[in-house]
Order: C-alpha cells, then sequence, then structure tokens
C-alpha cells in the first residue's frame, strides 16, 4: 500500500462524544466524509449510530471490547440504583462533576450494585470506569438528542400556527422563544474529555485530526494539552454544507499531521489561507511535535512514550453547527 493510499484511510475522529446526531453526521460528512466515532462497548449499537455506520456517514471503531457483559450488567444497575436514589440526584451530580469516572465514587456505587452478585471483586480499572462513563453519557446525548427534536418541531409547529393565523414577525416574537443552540459538551466537559481520552489511549490506531462540535470541549481539550505553542490555522470562519470539499480537506490536513513544523514549502500557507478551510471549521490548531499519543499523555499527566511517532503533529477542530 502507498503512502499516499494509507493517508486516504485515515480518518478525522469525534470527540469527546461516543454518539452523534443523525444532523451533525450528514454537516461533517459534507465537508471532510466519514468520522470515526468511538464506542465504550462492541454490542448494542444505537440504531441511529447503526444507521449511520450502514450508509458510511461514520466510521464505529472499539478500541476495548473486553468486559463487556460487565459493564452492560453495571449500567443497568446504575439505572436501577438512579431510580432509588432520585432524591439524592443532586450529590450524585456533584460528585460526579468532580470526576465521576475516576474516583472513588464510582467504585463505591459500583460496589453497592454488585455486591450480592458472585464472582465479584471490587477493581480500581480507569480504563474500565471510563468506558461505563461513556456509555452512561452516550444514553444521555441520546435522549437529549431525542428531546431536542421534540422541541425543535414543536417550535416549528407553532410558527407555522402563527403564520397561517396571519400573525405578523412581531407577533411571532412575542409569543414564540427562539430557541437557543444547547452545546451537550456544556455538561460535565472534563469528565467527558478525560473518559473519552483513556478510550483514544487504548486505540492502536489513533487518528491524528480530533474535531468537535462542542465550544466547550474544544477549549478545555486544548487547556489540557497545554497547548501553548499551538498552532492556529484560521482565523475563523463560516461553515456552508452546501459545499463539499471533502477529498482535499481531509488529505491536506493528514498530510499537515505527518510534516515537520514549519515546513519551508509555502503550499500549506495556500491551504491555511483557503476559503475551504475557513468554511468547515471555525478554529484549527496545530499542535506542533506533539502526535497523537503525545496528546492524550500531556493531558492525562502521563510520561510520552518513547517511540518514532507516524504522525509529527495533532491537528484539533472546532466545526460550527
Amino acid at each position: 500500500m502507498t503512502k499516499s493510499s494509507e493517508n486516504h484511510c485515515i480518518q478525522p475522529v469525534y470527540f469527546p462524544f461516543t454518539y452523534i446526531s443523525p444532523a451533525i453526521a450528514q454537516k461533517i460528512y459534507s465537508v471532510l466524509g466519514r468520522v470515526i466515532v468511538y464506542q465504550p462497548v462492541a454490542d448494542d449499537l444505537p440504531e441511529e449510530l447503526r444507521r449511520l455506520s450502514e450508509s458510511g456517514r461514520i466510521a464505529i471503531r472499539v478500541p476495548v471490547s473486553a468486559d463487556t457483559k460487565r459493564l452492560k450488567k453495571l449500567t443497568a444497575g446504575l439505572r436501577d440504583w438512579g431510580r432509588l436514589h432520585e432524591g439524592q440526584g443532586r450529590v450524585f451530580k456533584e460528585r460526579a462533576d468532580a470526576g465521576f469516572y475516576s474516583h472513588e465514587f464510582t467504585a463505591q456505587v459500583r460496589s453497592e450494585i454488585l455486591k450480592d452478585q458472585p464472582g465479584f471483586e471490587p477493581t480500581e480499572d480507569p480504563l474500565f470506569s471510563a468506558r461505563l462513563f461513556l456509555l452512561l453519557a452516550q444514553e444521555y446525548d441520546i435522549q437529549k438528542n431525542e428531546v431536542d427534536s421534540r422541541l425543535a418541531a414543536a417550535r416549528a409547529d407553532q410558527l407555522n400556527l402563527f403564520s397561517r393565523l396571519g400573525g405578523d414577525s412581531e407577533t411571532r416574537r412575542q409569543h414564540v422563544e427562539p430557541l437557543s443552540a444547547d452545546d451537550t459538551g456544556e455538561y460535565m466537559t472534563g469528565p467527558r474529555i478525560y473518559a473519552w481520552l483513556r478510550l483514544m489511549q487504548a486505540d492502536a490506531e489513533k487518528s491524528p485530526v480530533l474535531i468537535t462540535t462542542s465550544r466547550p470541549c474544544f477549549n478545555q481539550l486544548i487547556d489540557y494539552a497545554g497547548a501553548k505553542d499551538g498552532v492556529s490555522l484560521l482565523e475563523g470562519g463560516l461553515h456552508n454544507a452546501g459545499d463539499d470539499f471533502s477529498e482535499g480537506i481531509t488529505a491536506a490536513l493528514i498530510r499537515l499531521a505527518q510534516t515537520d513544523w514549519p515546513k519551508p514549502d509555502r503550499g500549506w500557507a495556500g491551504f491555511i489561507e483557503s476559503k475551504e478551510a475557513k468554511l468547515v471549521f471555525s478554529e484549527l490548531l496545530m499542535l506542533p511535535g506533539v502526535s497523537p499519543d503525545d496528546l492524550v499523555a500531556g493531558c492525562m499527566k502521563q510520561t510520552k512514550p518513547p517511540c518514532n511517532p507516524r504522525f509529527r503533529n495533532t491537528l484539533v477542530g472546532l466545526i460550527p453547527i
């Protein structure tokens, strides 16, 4: 396989979520092509993700497939535990915001749920806890998308009703409040990213291009990475879903990840200044000399792995929706 064909197989990875709505998947596909979506378990792929995968809009990747039955059993137990302790939801959220997947609270709840089951042995496995967190977050994200879709449909029906009744624009403003875009990444941003990075760490074929549609998640990852020397590749721009630059943009991003920086070839400046890049991203940051493995190790405060990385740099992009 030639280097060009190898690059063609490399795809951006969507972070820090394990669920992507059909609408967002289509927008990303229209500008970058297929995107990788990590899954915490191999079984029981959510129906929407299964359809998106079959249509070629996303690529499902499961870095770790062990302990699937345990995870599913514990997830079901946590649902029941949550119903039983519904009145203590505020306490649960506070502990979760402090680092749900990696602190003793997870072990405490897990022990309470499984203590009467045969063969249960309490363990402290950060990767297992991260996958558990991502599995629960996925359920939350799916439910939230369903609610948002219903609210958007209800608002459309209201606007249509006012229009048919002859209401003017001023009337519509008084009776139908516009829905603001609610960024799912605002909820438990730090724990989401840490859990997702644990999963990425287990991926033997890490992508050098990380993309998100969440501004809080983009900012938080850059903060965790300590990217003081990051190179901003564009000032910003507008997204136009009708324009398709997927092959050129993705290929250029992969080449940037493989190339020592700075590169004297002014062709890179042409890419950075191109209208195509600015139409796709509102922010695009390159971390020079930081491989995907280095990025994970740096964010997790671990020693960087001694290896000759395939990718010289990592790119992190924010796509507006």
